[in-house]
């Protein structure tokens, strides 16, 4: 029996310590599942097996833009940036970074594709016309 005791959990500053763990918690959990949502919907392997200018060793540039606009755009958006840290108005005014993601990553992608004069972006190139049709109909082995 705790007989005169107050018990920790009445306390104000037990509180005040509970409070601001669970603001991190909840901080911390949305952040993460926007980054994983954000960068599900950033499919950019799609585009290599479609279209012609999508070359594979541009698309890790494409995903790394991605990435990086997801992580800054999510940490700026007002659920972290105001909810979480306190800040008065949020560096970045849109919750969903989505939109500016893809198009950035599509944008690097198709850039470094255009621009790539290696032998392997040559071969990339060259061999376009059988991976499209490896692509819609399947292996033909």
């Amino acid at each position: 029996m705790m007989g005169d005791r107050a018990r920790p959990s009445r306390e104000p500053a037990f509180r005040r310590l509970l409070l601001r763990r669970s603001r991190w918690r909840w901080g911390l959990s949305i952040f993460l599942i926007g980054v994983y949502l954000a960068w599900a919907v950033s499919g950019i392997y799609a585009t290599k097996a479609y279209t012609r200018p999508f070359m594979g060793s541009a698309i890790p540039w494409g995903m790394a833009m991605g990435l990086m606009i997801i992580v800054l755009s999510i940490i700026l958006s007002p659920t972290v940036w105001v909810d979480v840290l306190g800040n008065e108005v949020a560096i970045f005014p849109y919750t969903y970074p989505t939109l500016f993601s893809v198009a950035a990553a599509f944008a690097v992608t198709l850039l470094m594709s255009v621009t790539d004069g290696s032998e392997q972006g040559r071969a990339e190139r060259l061999a376009f016309p059988a991976h499209l049709v490896t692509s819609e109909v399947g292996d033909r082995s």
